[in-house]
Formats: C-alpha cells, structure tokens, sequence
C-alpha cells in the first residue's frame, strides 16, 4: 500500500541557454530560493539552533546529450551541503528540482526523479490520487488507482519502472500518453505533443484539485499545474552577451536568456514575480520566456 506522506514538497525547474551562467548567477538563485522557497536553507545558514535538527532531501536532473543525469540526496544532514552546487552542475538546457524538509522527528519525502531515455520528470505530490476521509482510505484509495494506472502502461514502459512510487507511475503514464501522440522513441518532441499528452493524462487522472507534474527532454519543459502556486522569476541581464548552447548569440539586454520556476506552497510575500494560472503549459529552451498554454 502506498504510504501518504504529508509534507510539502517544492518543485524548480531553470531554463537556461548560457552554458557558463557564471557565479553572480549562483548567487542570484540562492537568494531567489531564499526569498521564495518559505522552507528553503541556504547552505551554512540554518537560522535558529532548532534548524539544524531539520533533515533536508533534494533530487536534482537533466538531460545532456543522449544522456539523462540524476542525482539525489534522500536525507541531507549536514548544513553546509549546497543544493545550488548539485542543481546547476548538470550540463543542460533544462534542468529540474524537487525539495523538501522534514521537521525533527518527521520523516522526510522521498523524492527521486524518475527518467526514461531522454526524459525525466517529477511530481510534487507523492499521490495526487489518493482519496477518503482519512490518511487510512486516502493511502488505500490511492494504491488502488496507482494500480490501475500501472496495468494500463505498455509494456516496454512497465518494464522500465525502478521505484515503482506514486510519482514514477504518473510519470510514466505521461510518457505513454506521449507515445500514443509520436513523441516517444523520436528525436525531440514538439512542445504541442508534450502539452497534449500531459493533458490526455489530465484527463484520465479525472482532472484532479490538485497535481503538479513537471517534465523535460532538454529541450522542452513540460507542467501540469493545478493547487499550490508556481511563479517565475527572471534573471538580471547579463553585461555582455554570450554563446548559447543552442548555437547564435544571445544579447541579454534584449532576449532574456534564462527562466526560473517555482511551486511553492505559498507566495512570495514581495517581489517581482510572475505569477502562472493553473493548467497545461510548455517552454522551449530556446525561448525561455514564452510560455505556451495548451488549448482544448
């Protein structure tokens, strides 16, 4: 039986064209996360003394290449180990977070980003599916929905599942979707197929209150969005332009060359964000501030 774990669980996802952003940029997403993320901690600034019993969890991917790169950190005690270090060393386009903290004596979310050839992806929700009057039913509810997902993948997806968790069935129940449309086993996805797939998956979830489901190729930057609240910040301009990795010269005075989102619980009590209205949407690396809404 699937476990629901009560925590809240906190989901980035950058898009960035500049191969080297440099350290001023570093600096500009540790204080973003600090500003945004109400339970974000900086690297060796864990606040109060009680901060520290705190249990941090992290799991960071990309896709490089051919190539998918993941790395998680299940239970982070020590308070000088950087998230931003992990989550910006992959060498990609795109690349995606999930983060949590657990309270002491509290059991901290398991939060590994489920992969398949060139896609990964994550949800903030350990069972968007779960429903009932109590944890009890909620968890077995759950399971049984989860189950009934799972028997619909095709096989070579079934095949391919690891953790077997509420989060990688939906993932990979995405991925079927997008295999019914021709996006699966292809180069690249067009970002029209990414939006109708994670909407035929919608759909079939019975459009649930709330689920928030991101997913990547390195190219296209896939989210379902509905409960919580997900925003997105620019970066500064740079002051010189750079090479992106996508070939021409990006002038960011001109073209920003990079986009952050973030669901959070909460909004940001200030700030220049931008706020995101629930529904399907996609970005394509080469255009990180275009965001395109899938219509029905």
């Amino acid at each position: 039986m699937i476990e629901i774990v009560k925590r809240s669980v906190a989901l980035a996802a950058l898009i960035d064209t500049r191969p080297d952003p440099g350290s001023e940029f570093s600096a500009w997403l540790e204080a973003q996360l600090t500003d945004h993320w109400s339970d974000y901690q900086p690297a060796d600034q864990t606040g109060e003394p009680d901060a520290r019993e705190r249990v941090r969890a992290w799991s960071v991917g990309g896709v490089h290449g051919l190539e998918t790169l993941v790395q998680a950190r299940p239970v982070v005690r020590d308070p000088s180990a950087s998230f931003i270090s992990d989550f910006l060393r992959v060498p990609t386009q795109c690349r995606l977070a999930a983060y949590a903290v657990a309270e002491p004596r509290e059991t901290v979310p398991r939060l590994d980003i489920a992969r398949f050839q060139r896609w990964v992806g994550s949800c903030a929700e350990d069972n968007a599916l779960a429903l009932g009057d109590d944890e009890r039913a909620q968890a077995e509810e759950g399971s049984r929905r989860i189950a009934a997902l799972r028997s619909k993948l095709p096989g070579f997806l079934l095949r391919s599942l690891r953790a077997n968790s509420a989060r990688e069935v939906l993932f990979f129940s995405f991925l079927a979707h997008l295999h019914e449309v021709g996006g699966l086993g292809v180069t690249y996805a067009s970002a029209e197929q990414v939006r109708t797939a994670l909407d035929r998956l919608d759909e079939d979830l019975g459009r649930p209150a709330t689920i928030n489901l991101f997913v990547a190729d390195g190219r296209n930057l896939g989210i379902l969005h509905r409960g919580g609240h997900l925003f997105a910040l620019l970066p500064p301009a740079v002051s010189r332009s750079r090479r992106s990795i996508t070939g021409p010269v990006t002038d960011a005075r001109h073209i920003p060359p990079a986009m952050l989102f973030l669901l959070a619980r909460e909004l940001p009590a200030a700030g220049p964000v931008t706020v995101i209205e629930e529904g399907v949407l996609s970005v394509e690396a080469r255009a990180p501030v275009r965001i395109a809404r899938h219509e029905a």
